[in-house]
């Protein structure tokens, strides 16, 4: 994810839904990591279970803004 602001926020929660043929859990994650702005970082890492297949997922994030 990527902060275009001018400061720092915190990812709150990040939710993975709807996901078919994904290694990682669909449910909601509490990360509670911080971007600092201008800068993009790796929240999760997907992977799906069966290498030759499709898989697809949807999410979402909600974040605050830090001090």
């Amino acid at each position: 994810l990527r902060n275009d602001g001018d400061r720092p926020i915190m990812i709150t929660t990040f939710k993975l839904l709807k996901c078919v043929n994904l290694r990682q859990v669909c449910q909601t994650y509490t990360p509670e990591v911080i971007v600092p702005p201008g800068e993009t970082v790796q929240l999760i890492t997907l992977q799906p279970i069966s290498q030759g297949a499709r898989y697809s997922f949807r999410y979402e994030y909600q974040w605050k803004t830090m001090q």
